[in-house]
């Protein structure tokens, strides 16, 4: 998967800010050092920088911000008893709001301003494992059947105004959401 995140990561670099990746660091996990990889780096120029093994310092920014994204998603999970399968919601959603929230080295300007140049809207924002009800459009639904569904806030989605959210313990999708309840 890291071969796939990377391609995509760098498109949408280079088309956001119209510059090339010229490094990627990593540890030595065999997520990072594999021959697709490998061949990424070499097709683009990247310089591939793997850190000495067992030296989680010399890549101290990423190793930290990685804790940072896990004791928000472990928080967010345990703050509303989300249960543990949606781990990847939660960090997704930690990511999603580390990104829109300044910190100790930009204390006036968010990192989504920093990449983006604007300022980001705030106003969608709801607690993550927040119970709301979503809508059940006329072509899914007879007359005499509910409008609305009650589900659980799993996060933001990228490239659609809709939330994910659950409905009777599966995976319903995107929607126009309403979690009253749970604005953040």
């Amino acid at each position: 998967e890291v071969a796939s995140k990377l391609k995509e990561f760098m498109r949408f670099y280079e088309k956001q800010w119209g510059e090339r990746l010229m490094c990627l660091r990593s540890d030595n996990g065999t997520e990072f050092v594999n021959k697709d990889v490998t061949r990424i780096c070499t097709l683009n120029g990247i310089i591939h920088q793997r850190t000495v093994p067992y030296s989680p310092q010399q890549n101290g920014v990423g190793e930290r911000m990685n804790r940072t994204i896990l004791e928000k998603a472990r928080s967010m999970l345990h703050y509303k008893s989300v249960p543990t399968e949606w781990w990847a919601e939660a960090v997704s959603t930690a990511v999603y709001l580390i990104n829109r929230s300044t910190n100790t080295q930009h204390t006036s300007v968010t990192p989504y301003e920093l990449g983006f140049k604007v300022k980001p809207t705030l106003e969608h924002l709801r607690v993550f494992g927040s119970h709301g009800y979503a809508h059940i459009d006329k072509a899914q639904r007879t007359k005499l059947e509910p409008k609305i569904f009650r589900c659980m806030f799993l996060g933001y989605a990228e490239n659609v105004k809709g939330v994910p959210r659950i409905r009777l313990g599966r995976f319903q999708g995107q929607g126009d959401t309403l979690c009253k309840a749970g604005r953040a």
